[in-house]
């Protein structure tokens, strides 16, 4: 029982830290300048997150993790759609553990 209540102790705290953290956001948020440069910085960061996700998984892997990676890229680069490239990238990743007998990552 102290276990279980230790965890649940755990879990609350970090929804009120994560409620805190997305509502001090939005209250930021309200207070920045929304100009062009600010704009562009905006729109600039899926990009940036996607690379930060999957930089280090290619890093970590080899050959088929790094053809997903610019498959990804490239299919971002031309549709603009996140959800739709991350898919392609996770199939290829899949593919290729299938098809050569790899853990990707």
């Amino acid at each position: 029982m102290p276990g279980d209540v230790s965890a649940a102790i755990a879990i609350g705290m970090m929804a009120v830290i994560v409620l805190a953290t997305r509502l001090g956001g939005y209250a930021l948020a309200s207070w920045l300048v929304r100009g062009p440069a600010a704009q562009r910085v905006l729109q600039g960061l899926p990009g940036c997150a996607f690379a930060a996700i999957l930089a280090p998984a290619v890093l970590r892997g080899g050959v088929v993790e790094a053809v997903a990676l610019v498959a990804a890229l490239g299919a971002f680069h031309l549709t603009g759609r996140m959800l739709a490239s991350i898919g392609l990238g996770v199939g290829l990743l899949v593919l290729g553990a299938h098809l050569f007998q790899t853990v990707p990552g």
